[in-house]
């Protein structure tokens, strides 16, 4: 029989469960390559957990029956041609039974390295199950996948709103009288909802009354543009003149006049380019009540004033905006924070002038945890579309001011026109907006932001006259015109009260769009996300199946080079009756394992002489008759 051959011969189940452990540790990362972040799956009731349990207990369980044998031929080894403690036998046979043989034996032989090596991998190897049970994690995450259900709204052309004329054959300007009312107009009701909405509440909240419809809560759709509402907002205090001037403003503003009889001069005004002003009486401090202590002889303080208007021309720096919807030009007097006796004109004041107008917005829109969120971009290249919103009639009699004006008008706006066009430099596509809805939306901002023009004549003064149609006022109670200058005051950024404002009548413009517009439909399809469930491998949790697999091959390696002279009786217990001449002296009379055990440690035996032939033949008690190995030649 060759070396190789009796290798097999001796070794042959040993070097196959060492081969299956391997192949099973193979496998098992296999599987876990496979599934990792894949979603979960159960077949029949066998879920992967179930399958990595059954791979690695298999892997472990092939290691431990050879790393048991190959202990166990240690006891053949060290007691072969050397005389030792009878009691080692019975460690190191107890070491290739279990854990507790192997804690005893790790403590006891601290020479026997390589023994040691062995019953550290039946310890390793026990604390292979816990790790294999947190290689398998799940994470939750989302999928996303077209669905006809989740949509959301944008607008191509909105034609919502009313508009009606007087039936009259003719509109000529020399027989009809242009202060006249030939045409009414109105907003959409859902549009002046959406108005008033966006002016008292914040952007956040404005921002998910966008219609969408969201199945599952977490979708996406692409970007897209829409036909929208912009807004802007300049600071034009540095525009502001002082004047000295006697108008007296709030004793001709207010409801209640006790103030009618009072002769006023000396008073302080601040004037904007567009006429629009603000006065009151000098000394009047901001924190004191009217015609009490400082203010005593002072019936009323104006604390804003406000020009609005659809009329470009009529703007501080609002004149560029060809798609004007409307403008407010305001000055606003507060209190000094840091002056409770700061009297007029020293008071803090500002001007600011925003705008609404029509444009065309880029949107990202998601929705997380049924939370819709919105990325808007106006698109700065749109423009106006110069064939549109031309008149039907009497185009060539018209001013060019007239002509291109949007602003509502009782009697211009009676002209028939077409639709008021915008469009977008992407992909050269029209965005349009209806005559009814244009005159509607802008008469509707005529009687809601602005009441009755107040006009006065300066006589020092031949430039723009000067003149507001909105105020808010204090002659011992607050007073106002119209109502939105509640808010327009108390306010304390315009520019979010505003921004606001634009994306409440963007919403209500994308869900009061007309259903399809240029082949397009307004109902934008996207993903829904559903919520689900992968796996995650834990890959640093395999690496003590991969270190006992290691040591056990190392172990096995150095235990087959010592073990030249002894036969590979392994566990067998034949092997050991066999031995029983040798250590019957040690344990003749001993009737307790307690009396067997004192006398092993004491006892030093021999077990098996080295044999004298050169080829170092390894001896199998199974096959090889006793007497062949007990009748060697000395």
């Amino acid at each position: 029989m060759t070396k190789s051959n009796s290798l097999v011969a001796s070794w042959g189940w040993e070097i196959l469960s060492v081969a299956g452990s391997a192949s099973c540790l193979a496998a098992l990362v296999g599987v876990l390559l496979g599934y990792d972040g894949k979603p979960i799956f159960t077949w029949h009731g066998v879920t992967l957990n179930s399958i990595v349990s059954l791979l690695s207990t298999a892997s472990k369980a092939a290691l431990l029956f050879a790393v048991g044998e190959l202990v166990s031929q240690w006891k053949w080894i060290l007691f072969t041609g050397h005389a030792r403690p009878l009691m080692d036998f019975e460690r190191i046979d107890s070491a290739s039974r279990g854990l507790l043989g192997s804690l005893r034996l790790m403590w006891n032989c601290k020479k026997a390295w390589i023994l040691r090596l062995g019953a550290l991998i039946i310890l390793l190897d026990v604390a292979v199950d816990p790790f294999s049970q947190q290689l398998v994690q799940l994470r939750q995450d989302l999928v996303y996948s077209e669905d006809r259900e989740t949509i959301l709204s944008s607008a191509g052309r909105y034609s919502k709103g009313s508009w009606f004329r007087q039936q009259i054959l003719a509109l000529d300007p020399s027989v009809v009288d242009p202060n006249g009312t030939l045409v009414t107009a109105d907003a959409d009701f859902s549009m002046q909802s959406a108005v008033l909405f966006g002016l008292d509440q914040p952007l956040e909240i404005v921002v998910q009354q966008g219609a969408f419809n969201c199945p599952t809560g977490n979708c996406t759709w692409p970007e897209y543009e829409s036909l929208a509402i912009c807004n802007k907002c300049v600071d034009i205090t540095d525009k502001l003149e002082r004047h000295t001037t006697n108008i007296g403003l709030y004793a001709l503003l207010a409801t209640d006049n006790p103030a009618a009889s009072v002769t006023f001069g000396g008073n302080t005004a601040l004037r904007l380019p567009n006429g629009l002003f603000i006065e009151n009486d000098n000394g009047w401090v901001y924190n004191e009540d009217i015609n009490e202590g400082a203010n005593d002889g002072i019936y009323g303080a104006v604390m804003m004033t406000t020009l609005g208007t659809g009329n470009a021309s009529k703007t501080v720096s609002m004149q560029d905006l060809d798609t004007l919807i409307w403008a407010m030009s305001m000055i606003r007097v507060t209190q000094d924070p840091t002056n409770s006796s700061a009297a007029w004109p020293s008071l803090p004041h500002s001007a600011m002038e925003c705008a609404l107008h029509y444009c065309i917005n880029s949107y990202s829109a998601e929705v997380k945890s049924a939370i819709l969120q919105e990325n808007v971009t106006e698109v700065e290249d749109a423009v106006r579309a110069p064939d549109s919103w031309e008149p039907e009639t009497f185009s060539e009699e018209l001013r060019d001011d007239v002509r291109s004006s949007i602003a509502f008008s009782d009697y211009w706006s009676a002209i028939r026109r077409t639709d008021l066009s915008l469009i977008s430099p992407a992909n050269n596509t029209r965005y349009n907006i209806s005559q009814p809805a244009v005159d509607g939306i802008g008469s509707y901002f005529g009687s809601t932001f602005a009441g009755d023009l107040q006009v006065f004549v300066m006589s020092d003064d031949n430039t723009t006259e000067w003149q507001l149609n909105g105020y808010y006022m204090t002659s011992g109670q607050v007073q106002y015109t119209p109502s939105t200058m509640q808010v327009l005051y108390s306010t304390e950024d315009l520019n979010d009260t505003f921004t606001s404002l634009a994306t409440s009548m963007s919403n209500a413009l994308r869900d009061g769009s007309d259903a399809s517009f240029n082949g397009a439909n307004r109902e934008l399809v996207g993903e829904k996300g559903v919520l689900t469930t992968f796996y995650e491998i834990q890959w640093p949790w395999l690496s003590l199946h991969c270190a006992s697999l290691v040591l056990g091959v190392l172990f096995f390696v150095l235990t087959l080079a010592r073990n030249r002279s002894a036969p590979a009786w392994k566990s067998s217990s034949l092997a050991v009756m066999a031995r029983g001449l040798q250590v019957q002296d040690v344990v003749h009379g001993a009737e307790y394992v307690k009396q067997m055990e004192g006398r092993a440690k004491t006892m030093r035996v021999t077990l098996i002489e080295k044999p004298l032939r050169n080829d170092q033949v390894e001896f199998d008690p199974l096959q090889t008759p006793y007497s062949e190995v007990t009748h060697i030649p000395r």
